[in-house]
C-alpha cells in the first residue's frame, strides 16, 4: 500500500495530543506518579502549616487551647482552596510553553511540512519526501493511537512517526488500520 501524506500545522497540533502509550516497568510508572504527587503535597502542607502558625500568632494561643475544628476552618480549609487554585491556575500556564513549542518544532522543520510518500506493508513502512526516506520493520515501533484521521506511532525510542490517513478512501483507510493492527496491537 503506497499514498502520500500532507500534514498542516494544525494536523501537527492535533497530533502532539494523541496519547500513545509506553511501555514502561511498573517502578518508573509509579514515580511517574509519585512525583507530581509529592511536589504538590510538599506545597499544600507548607500553605497549611503556615495558615496555622498564621492562627496561633493571631490568636495568641497554644496547641491546647485551640479548638480542633477552629483549627481545621482557618487552616485547612483555605489551605484546599489555595492547593486547587493553584492547580487550575498553574495547569494552562504550564500546557502553553509545550503548545508553542510544538509550533515553532512544526515551522522550523521543513520535512514536516512537505508531502511524505508512505509505503505499508505486513512487514515494513518506510517514508520518503524531498529532505530524505527512512524505512524500518514494524518491530522497531512500539504502539500507535490515531484521532481524526491522524494517525502517530511510537518508536522504542520514544520518536513519534506522524501520518495523515484522512484524506485517503475509506477502504484505504481500514486497510491501513489493519496493517497497524496486526503488527502492532494497541496496548
Amino acid at each position: 500500500m503506497e499514498f502520500i501524506s500532507y500534514l498542516d500545522e494544525a494536523d501537527f497540533m492535533v497530533a502532539g495530543k494523541i496519547a500513545v502509550k509506553k511501555t514502561q516497568d511498573p517502578f518508573s510508572r509509579a514515580l511517574a506518579w509519585a512525583y507530581p504527587f509529592i511536589f504538590f503535597l510538599f506545597i499544600w502542607c507548607t500553605f497549611l502549616l503556615g495558615m496555622i502558625l498564621d492562627s496561633f500568632i493571631r490568636t495568641k494561643s497554644g496547641w491546647s487551647q485551640m479548638p480542633l475544628r477552629h483549627l481545621f476552618i482557618a487552616s485547612a480549609g483555605p489551605a484546599v482552596i489555595l492547593y486547587y487554585m493553584m492547580i487550575f491556575v498553574l495547569h494552562p500556564l504550564a500546557r502553553w510553553p509545550v503548545r508553542r513549542r510544538r509550533r515553532e518544532r512544526f515551522r522550523s522543520n521543513p520535512a514536516c511540512q512537505l508531502p511524505t510518500t508512505v509505503i505499508v506493508s505486513s512487514d515494513l513502512i518506510s517514508f520518503r519526501c524531498a529532505k530524505g526516506s527512512s524505512q524500518s520493520t514494524w518491530d522497531c515501533y512500539e504502539n500507535w493511537g490515531e484521532r481524526a484521521g491522524i494517525v502517530v506511532l511510537l518508536t522504542r525510542a520514544g520518536v513519534r512517526q506522524i501520518v495523515k490517513i484522512s484524506g485517503l478512501p475509506s477502504k484505504q483507510q481500514q486497510e491501513f488500520r489493519s496493517i497497524l493492527a496486526a503488527a502492532l496491537p494497541q496496548k
